[in-house]
């Protein structure tokens, strides 16, 4: 999601490793440079979906299955395993909060989580990884190498269950 350089750029870097990629804009238009966006147009990968955004994002404990999107023709439910949000520096950590509004694990200034290297934050069985956690330098290669290091804790946590 997001519609800026960093947003398009790593669209067009996504759709070298995966077979789809999808371009969600709240807006018509983009703030990425003119010949970044045409670049990815012309990409067979990726698809733009323009005047859009995320109503509800869904699965169930094997991870993401879907998203329902508000368009502007309806809504629409797009099946994706994944979501890559490139949307500014605001942490969106809206889902960590209570309806009291106070955070289910521990937070530092800037709203990121608390983790440790094995990205285990302080709620037992809630891991955090990329932009989301304290320190994460925001890039891509980054964020999937913590994204490596959650996914392996987390199968260790649930092996641990059992």
């Amino acid at each position: 999601m997001g519609g800026g350089d960093t947003a398009i750029e790593e669209a067009i870097y996504l759709a070298n490793i995966c077979s789809k990629v999808y371009i969600i804009h709240r807006r018509d238009g983009f703030r990425a440079a003119p010949t970044t966006v045409e670049k990815a147009r012309k990409n067979e990968k990726i698809e733009f979906i323009t005047s859009a955004t995320i109503k509800e994002a869904y699965g169930d404990k094997a991870g993401l299955s879907g998203l329902i999107l508000n368009t502007k023709d309806g809504e629409r439910d797009l099946k994706v395993p994944g979501v890559f949000t490139f949307v500014g520096l605001n942490v969106n950590n809206e889902i960590l909060k209570l309806e009291n509004g106070e955070f289910i694990c521990k937070m530092v200034d800037g709203g990121q989580v608390e983790v440790n290297l094995k990205m285990q934050s302080s709620l037992d069985g809630l891991f955090a990884a990329g932009d989301i956690r304290k320190d994460a330098p925001k890039q891509v290669v980054v964020a999937a190498g913590d994204g490596a290091v959650a996914a392996l804790s987390a199968m260790s946590y649930i092996e641990s269950l059992h």
